[in-house]
Formats: structure tokens, sequence, C-alpha cells
């Protein structure tokens, strides 16, 4: 209707509330991505940020690899929580079981050793995963990375910082 006015009467417009979807996304990511920085890091929520494309993309993992990922987090027994500290953080015993750190050791060096044939020994008092080889080394390596990219912006997240320095690291976060 504006825009067809005659040109003594146009009134030029925009729309300011408009956004692209991909800005949307982003923005979504972004927020989902504070959320579980901030959280106790539970195993679910972790793996939630893979459903996003541009995290996916970040980290070299492929939409097809979440599912596999997924079930390694399961296996292994990760469930929440950095490490052993950061339970202790929340007022719980310090046990390292079920955390991250345990499960992530545990498929590294898993990885590192190659699919055993039989259960393989402990290996500096971490009875690896040994259900990765191949190709799936390095999606495993992937996954450790992206992980530990979290446990960076969680840290990070409880450091005081000049609104400067806050833009800054929010902008490296995606």
């Amino acid at each position: 209707v504006f825009t067809a006015a005659p040109a003594e009467r146009f009134i030029p417009i925009a729309l300011a509330s408009h956004h692209s979807l991909s800005d949307a996304r982003v923005a979504r990511t972004l927020m989902q991505l504070l959320t579980v920085a901030v959280s106790r890091l539970e195993a679910e929520a972790v793996l939630g940020l893979l459903d996003a494309a541009i995290v996916r993309n970040r980290f070299g993992i492929a939409a097809e690899d979440v599912s596999l990922i997924r079930e390694w987090t399961l296996r292994v027994g990760i469930r929440w929580g950095k490490d052993g500290e950061s339970k202790g953080r929340e007022g719980l015993p310090i046990s390292r079981p079920t955390t991250w750190e345990a499960g992530l050791d545990r498929l590294i060096i898993g990885a590192a050793i190659g699919g055993a044939e039989e259960a393989a020994d402990p290996f500096a008092d971490v009875v690896p995963f040994d259900d990765i080889e191949g190709a799936n080394t390095l999606l495993a390596g992937r996954f450790a990375t992206f992980v530990r990219a979290v446990f960076a912006l969680a840290d990070a997240l409880r450091m005081p910082r000049r609104i400067d320095a806050w833009s800054k690291l929010l902008a490296g976060a995606m």
C-alpha cells in the first residue's frame, strides 16, 4: 500500500523485526548453547546441541553420525557433569564415574587402542571402550573436541569480564 503511492505521498518503510530464518536458528542455537553451558551438562542436553547443523558443521560431524555418538555416550555411561569436581560443586560426593571426563577417556583410549576381539585391559585405570575403529576413530576425536569446546565455554562463563569481552566470548561461541 505505502510503496504504491505517488512520489509526493511515498512513505519509506522497513520491517525492523524481520529476520531471516537462518538468523533465528543461530540465535536459538546460541541460547541453547548458553543454557547447556551453565547447566549440570546432562548428557542429552549436550548431545542436543548436535541437532543444530551449525554446531555439527563447526566440528565436522555429519547428521547421520549423531545417533552413533548418542549410542557411544549411553554405552560408556556418561550421564552428567564435566568431572568429579563439578559434582562436588552441586553438593554431591566427588565421583568420576558417569561424568563426561570419564566417558571421553574411555572413548579416546578405546579409539587409540582400536577394536579388540576381547575386552581390553584397563589402561591408566581406564577401561577402554572397545567398539571404535576405522573412520569412527576420527569421529570420536571430533566429538571429544566438540565436548571440550562446550566445557571451555562453561568455564569461561563463570569468569567475570567487561562487556566488550562478553561480546567477543559470545561471538566466538558460535
